[in-house]
This record gives C-alpha cells, structure tokens and sequence, in this order.
C-alpha cells in the first residue's frame, strides 16, 4: 500500500498504534489495528486511523456522477462537494488548492456532471459541506478565490459536537468561542450525549464549540476546569474571550433543558466563574477582568498561557481607573460614551470606566449625603469631590470594594473612616424610607431614569412564536390595560400595559418592568423593539405576490424579524413559505448580532443572511434576486432621533468644607461647568458609527459637512435599490431628525435618472397600510420644497413630543409591476404540458408566483458568546454574477443596537 506523505501526527499515530504500519498490507493493516490499538501515547482511537487511511488513498478530489454522489456524500464524516461548469478552470484550481490542504481531514468531491448539477437544485459555483453524521449541510455560493473557499472549510466542516482530540484541540480553541467540554469514560456513553444534545448544538452552532472528551485521553483536563478526576460525566464552559470557568454542577442530568437553564443562568451572571486553586481573585460587576491579589501562576487554564505576572499587571491597570474617570466626569464635550471611548490614551479598560462612570452619577445624590455628613473630605483634603465620590460608591457599592491595592494610598483614605461612612449610609437609606438596600436601589434606579421614564417600553409580539392573545393572558396577565400612553408612562410604579392602535402586535408597557427575567424575552417570543422602528416593515407591508424581499442594512435584526413576521402571517397554515427575505450586513461583528435575532425569533427558515456582503456591490441583475420585489433600507444615519444620544448624566458633587471665600468660588466653578458648559453641549450632534465609535461634532459646518457625506450615502444606496428589475416597493428610514437625510433624499431619488426611468413614485398616505395612514405626524411641507403630496406622504416622529417613541423618519416608493412574458399562458401545466383542472373542469390560474422547491430553506447560522459574544448566523452570497465593483460603505453610521425602550 503506498500512502502520501504523512503529516508528523498522523505518522506519530500511526507509529504507536502498528509496528510496521509501512510494510502492512491494506487488509492487514486493519486487522493490526484493530487488535493492536493501545494507549501507549494516548493518541487517536483506531476507527479515526481508519477513516483517515480511506481518506488519503483517494485521489486529492474525487470525480463524482448522479450515480455515486448519494454514497460519496457519505464516504466521511465531513465531504466537501464542489459543483462547478466543466470548463471552470479557474474554481477548479482554487478548489483543487484547498483539497489539497485539507485532504488529510476531510474528503473532497467535484461535480461537473450537468445532470446532477440539475438534480441537486444548484445554481452557479457552489461548493456543499455536508456532514452525514450530523444530517447536516450547508453551501457557499459563487466562491471566487482560494481564501473564501477555505476560510468556507474551516468555518462550515467542525460537527456539532466534536471529539477532542490532540490534534485537533489547538483548532478549537483558535475559534475564540466558549468551549463546552463534556466528559464521559466510554465511547458509548460519549456517543449517547452526543445524540442527546445534538440538537441544542444545531441551535448553538455558532456560538458554541461542544466537544466531547475521553478522560483517559485528556486526564489533567477536568481539574483544570474545576472537575473532580473521577467523577462522569460532567461537563464545563470555558468562555476563551473572558477568560472565566464555570463548571456543570455535579450530579445535574445532561440533558437538553437542564444545560440550556445552566447555561442561561451563566449568560445572565447568576453563576459565578470558578477560581483555580493559588489564585484569590475577584471578578467585579463593571469589567468583568479577573484580578489576582498575590503573584501566580495561571499557565494551567487550558487555552490560555500567559505569563505570570499578566493577573497582576492587569491589576496595575485598574490603579488609573479612578483618575481617569474623574478627569472624564470633569471635561466637557460630547455624551460620556464619546468621552470615555473616543479616547486612545486611557490606561484602565473603558468599559470599566464607563460603568463606574454612570453608576457613580446614578447614585451620586446619595453619595453626596454621606460625604458630607461623615465629613470625610474635611479629614481627606487630597481627595477631590469627583474622586470622593468614585471611591465611596466602590466602597459602599461594589461587591470587590475599592480596586487598588490594600496600601494603596487612596484606599486607605476611604477604609480609615468606614465606620462612619456605613453609619451615613445607613441613615441616607432611612431618610428615603427604604426598608432594605433593594429598596434603596429600586428607589435611585427610577430617580435616575430621567428621558428614558418619559417612554415606555415598546414590545413586538413575535408571531412567528406565539400570539398577541397567548401573551396577554400569559407573560402580561398580570398588567392592568390602560387606553393611553400617558397612563404607562405617568405611572411611576406598578403594571399597565397598553395595545398599540398603529402597529399590530405591538405594546406599550411601564418602563420599569424588567424583561430580560421573563421566559417570553429569553425565547424570543417577544422583541424589545421601538414603535418607530416598526413603521418601514409595517409600510413595506411584503405581500405572497412581491415576491421576495431584500433587508440592506439589516443588523441587529429587529425589521428583519418584523419583516419574516409579517411574511409568515400571509402564509397558510398548510403551506411552506416560498417567499425569502435576503438580510445584507457587510460588518461581520455585526453580522453575528442579526445571526442571534434572526435565530432567537424562530425566523431562520424565512430569512437568509448574506454575511460580511455590501449591498452596494450586489448585481440587481443577478438571477439570484431576479423575484426580489420588495427592499427595506434603513441605512447609516446621524442617529440624532435616538432617545438618550446625546444625554450626559447628572453628577451631584459633595460640598467642599473650606472657608466661605473658597466655597463660593467652588460653587460658582461647578455651577459654570454644570451650566454654561452643558448648554454648550446640549447644542453638539453626536454621530455614531456602526462600530459603536461616537464623534462629536461641534460646529454648524462640521455638522453641514458629515450631513452632506451621509446623505449622498443614503441616496446612492435608494438608488442602487431602485435598479433591482422585479422591485415595485421600497421603503427608505433613518433613525434621524434631520431634513438632509430625510425628505430631501427622497426628492432626489425620485427626481432621478432611475427614479423617473423606471417610473418610481412616492407611495401617497392614502394608499398606505391603515395604521400608519392615520399616524398624525408627517413630513414637513418646507423640507419637501413645498411639495405637499411628498410631505403628506413621509412619516415622522419625534422624541420629545408626548407620543413615547424616539425620532424617526419612513418613506415609501412604488411604481407599477413589469409585465411578465409567460410562453405557456395563463394557466398551471402539469409535467407533460397539459392544463391543470380543478374538481369542476376549470383551469387552474397560475398564482403571482410558483414557488420553487429548492427555495424552502433559506437560513445559514453563526453565534455568541452569552455576555462577551453573541449568537450568530452566517451565509455568503458572495459570486461573480452577485457582485458589482460598489463602494465600500458609508462616511457615517448608526450604532449597532437599534433603540428598544433602553435594553
């Protein structure tokens, strides 16, 4: 038998396993295997031997006809298949590049045969992993080069749950996702788990690495996860990106429900991580960051080698988080998210700054109190207000106290008078008439509300789940229905809840209800979504005979999800919906966001993402879209209509207990800087990127300047829609107040060359969907040029007017359906070309659209990482005849997280 040259674990394997392996014959080879197979070195199970042997005796890639592909498809555990034209020369070599990599591991098919091509519902170059074991498959379409094809492979061949191996654990960890491990002591037992939980790891395919492990292959790996060496199964969660562990609780059943709940309570924070013995840390509420008291060693948590001193420099870090958040409390200029991560020189984590940052300010009217009722400043003078209060929340409010070190300087300054200050504290809470610290907290949580107690909280029945009817009389049974807005925001505690009149499915409840405790939110069967942010799918309104539907800026995902809702609902019971809705997101961090929404709304059958894919560079023409006959564009906008963008919290500063003269000048300081310097920045827009990056923009001509840049963006993304051939509907929405982005783009769409060519108009107030016919707020007559009908026809709304939803603009564009061209008339033929009859003789009419088999499964899949990562989902509809040479992307976006009643 002659083999291809080894890698060196294979040829190590190889070694261990067989004595002679290089003078066996094929037959006696297996035969040696099987009853030569030991544990000398611990490294791969005889059947992997076998499977890798078959794999590399076969040709680098395998010709595949109609005949063999159903038993090739099941040659390996992964096969990849590759369909391209016969005279592709160009994919076949890049295909042929990458089997070659990885022909060690996966087994590697072409099919050029027309025939089955054909029978297989491919069309253009598509490359299909499929995994047997998994029942499980999933394509790349219009592959052009060697490194989308592999980075395909990479991403796509992993199984659900995978067998930890040597050589295969590097790889898992390099993904950056938390690793599930699951340990069993036999084969059989592994494999019964894997059967067990091989659903719930289809769900968290992207998300998740599940593997299962042999104990006697991997025995130091159990206690390196805070496991007992002897005890199994048992399993464990180490989340790669924040470095933590958190073990399955023993004698808790591996089952699906069991470790779904497990796993929710460790996404929400109400596990703590386990600490490694030799190390005393601390995992504090604001950063997450682990932090060690003493020098040690943590070389030994698998996946993660630093050296020994990282823990503690990543305590020196925190030395600066108190003077850096203090100079941030006391600059002017922007909201405190542009000031903490605008900056580039900070030397503390800035999601720990802006934590305690806003904590801080929330309870700083407390605090304030027990400064200067404990005088702590007359006996400190080295503090300032600003510090004072920073240190003293810690002290009194966080779980970790003050993080510095013990000797530290400032902590001394603080712990000396802690008698006193918890003496203070404890009256403060009585003065409030607060029974208990849950009270008091409740209590400064609605002081603190401020804009956001001026809004309710917004929530979308998702029907794909559940009904309007199911929720009323389950999650919100317990509300009392009031018949305004101003009733549920008016409230300051209590239940109400009210039906929305415009949207369907849409409530309004009080804003101090917390949903992320409720199962209904934990599964998706309602969304947190504005009442505005409703309005472009709503005015889409995607009929069975648009077609389908395009989403160009999709993430998060909330009108994605709105979309697939409204498009499941025009769908029968009995029937498969034939409609898709394409999602474009060309940021892939994004991406994964819309992969979570589109996976936790049960929309992945409907939706079909594009992951990592400007829509600008799509080809209208494509065959791919040639039904698209609808498109949603919420593009990058200024984001000045989202409700607390441009708020910076108060900060109630202690008294300063010096001489008269001093304190007035004091006072009069600070009331300056609360005064002059916060109408200066009432006045500043601040722009939001998708990335979450804000920039202040300070100037009437900066302002014009990045309005102009953003518009002609939007404008050549409306127009870029308007191209797509089927399309007779496109709605157009910002998230912003400004006319430049709003009215004024849509007259230069439909003054166009397209606009006019293709005969787009404005979709008038009375041929709009009820609901948002009667919605009373419209565009304005001057930002229309004095077009009344255009005005009229443009949906507003507006943060600050009473009606409880944040500022937003929609506008709706339709033009007459294209004729279409039908050879075989207007009537439904069978196979043989005769005309199909109903029961009475009649012929059949044949629908707007037939739907097409191959078109009924329209999702892909990528995820998260509970509190550092989300859920994802991922496909590429990359290809030639997809892409056009279109511009990156815009000057300007909006943040990430669509506004949804401040969660």
């Amino acid at each position: 038998m002659v083999l291809p040259k080894l890698s060196l674990y294979w040829f190590l394997a190889l070694c261990a396993v067989v004595p002679g392996w290089e003078h066996t014959g094929g037959d006696d080879l297996q035969s040696s295997i099987e009853e030569n197979a030991v544990s000398v070195v611990a490294f791969v199970p005889p059947a992997k031997i076998l499977a890798w042997i078959n794999r590399v005796q076969r040709p680098v890639i395998s010709d595949v006809v109609a005949e063999s592909l159903g038993d090739f498809k099941k040659a390996d555990e992964t096969v990849i298949i590759a369909y391209l034209d016969e005279g592709d020369e160009t994919l076949r070599a890049a295909f042929f590049e990458v089997a070659g990599k990885y022909r060690e591991e996966f087994t590697f098919g072409l099919v050029t045969d027309a025939g089955a091509i054909e029978a297989e519902k491919i069309t253009g170059p598509t490359v299909r992993c499929v995994k047997p074991l998994d029942e499980d498959s999933r394509d790349l379409h219009g592959f052009t080069d060697v490194e989308s094809l592999e980075k395909f492979v990479k991403e796509n061949s992993r199984p659900l749950i995978g067998e930890l191996l040597p050589h295969n654990h590097r790889r898992f960890l390099e993904r950056g996702w938390p690793m599930v491990y699951v340990f069993a002591a036999t084969e059989s037992e592994r494999s019964e788990i894997r059967t067990t939980l091989k659903e719930t790891a289809r769900s968290y395919y992207e998300s998740l690495t599940m593997v299962t492990v042999d104990p006697l292959e991997f025995p130091d790996l159990p206690g390196k996860l805070g496991l007992e060496s002897s005890a199994f199964p048992s399993g464990a969660v180490h989340q790669l990106s924040a470095d933590k562990i958190y073990p399955y609780p023993k004698g808790r059943g591996l089952t699906p429900n069991e470790l779904l709940s497990w796993g929710l309570d460790v996404w929400q924070e109400r596990v703590k991580p386990w600490t490694p013995p030799g190390v005393t840390t601390s995992y504090d509420n604001l950063g997450g960051r682990l932090k060690a008291t003493r020098s040690v060693s943590i070389k030994k948590i698998p996946g993660y080698e630093p050296p020994i001193d990282h823990a503690l420099a990543t305590g020196q870090r925190t030395m600066s988080l108190y003077h850096e958040a203090a100079d941030i409390l006391s600059a002017s200029g922007g909201n405190l998210k542009t000031r903490i991560f605008g900056r580039k020189d900070l030397k503390a984590p800035p999601q720990q700054i802006y934590a305690l940052a806003l904590e801080t300010c929330k309870w700083s009217s407390v605090l304030k109190e027990v400064i200067e009722a404990s005088e702590l400043m007359r006996h400190e003078r080295k503090l300032s207000p600003l510090l004072a209060l920073l240190l003293v929340h810690d002290f009194l409010l966080s779980k970790r106290g003050v993080a510095l070190p013990a000797t530290h300087g400032l902590r001394t300054s603080i712990e000396r008078h802690k008698a006193r200050l918890n003496a203070e504290f404890t009256r403060a809470r009585i003065r409030r008439k607060a029974g208990s610290m849950e009270a008091l907290r409740q209590q400064v949580t609605t002081e603190h509300q401020g804009e956001a107690a001026r809004y309710p909280r917004w929530v979308r029945v998702n029907t794909l789940k559940t009904t309007l009817e199911d929720q009323l009389a389950s999650t919100f049974k317990d509300f009392t229905r009031v018949y305004s807005i101003g009733e549920v925001t008016d409230a300051s505690s209590g239940k109400l809840l009210h039906v929305d009149e415009h949207i369907p499915n849409l409530l309004a409840v009080s804003p101090s209800f917390e949903f992320a405790k409720t199962e209904a939110y934990s599964s998706g069967a309602v969304i947190l979504q504005d009442k505005a942010s409703c309005f472009p799918a709503y005015l889409l309104d995607p009929l069975p005979e648009d077609g389908d539907v395009i989403d160009s800026c999709a993430a998060p995902g909330n009108k994605t999800t709105h979309l697939a809702a409204l498009v499941h609902s025009r769908t029968a019971e009995s029937e498969q919906c034939a409609q898709r809705i394409y999602a474009f997101e060309k940021d892939k961090h994004r991406a994964l966001t819309l992969e979570k929404m589109v996976k936790l709304a049960g929309a992945k059958d409907i939706i079909r993402i594009s992951f990592a894919q400007d829509f600008l560079k799509v080809d209208p023409n494509a065959q791919f879209f040639k039904d698209v006959g609808a498109l949603l564009l919420d593009p990058s906008c200024s984001g000045s209509g989202i409700v607390g963008r441009d708020a910076m919290p108060t900060i109630h500063l202690p008294e300063l207990p010096s001489s008269n003269s001093n304190k007035s000048q004091y006072q009069k300081s600070r009331k300056r800087k609360r005064g002059d310097d916060a109408r200066a920045e009432s006045t500043q827009e601040v722009f939001v990127d998708d990335d979450g990056t804000e920039t202040v923009v300070a100037t009437e001509k900066e302002l014009k300047v990045r309005l102009e840049a953003l518009s002609s963006f939007q404008l050549k993304l409306l127009l870029h829609a308007l191209e797509f051939p089927a399309a007779t509907k496109v709605t157009y929405s910002t998230c912003s107040v400004h006319a430049e982005e709003n009215e004024q783009v849509v007259l230069r769409a439909l003054q166009s060359e397209v606009g006019r060519r293709r005969g787009w108009r404005i979709l008038k107030r009375d041929e709009q969907v009820r609901g948002l016919r009667e919605w009373p707020v419209r565009g304005t007559v001057d930002a229309s040029n004095g077009d009344t009908e255009v005005a009229d026809a443009c949906i507003r709304s507006y943060k600050d007017d009473g009606r409880g939803v944040m500022g937003f603009f929609v506008a709706g564009f339709v033009r007459d359906a294209p004729e279409a061209i039908d050879d075989d008339g207007p009537f439904l033929r069978d196979e043989n070309g005769r005309i199909i009859r109903d029961a009475s003789g009649m012929p059949t009419l044949k629908a707007a659209r037939v739907s097409d088999p191959s078109r009924a499964s329209a999702t892909s899949s990528f995820p998260v990482e509970g509190p550092d990562g989300d859920e994802e989902m991922t496909e590429n509809l990359e290809s030639e005849d997809l892409t056009t040479s279109g511009d990156e992307s815009s000057p300007d976006e909006k943040d990430e997280d669509e506004w949804n009643g401040f969660d």
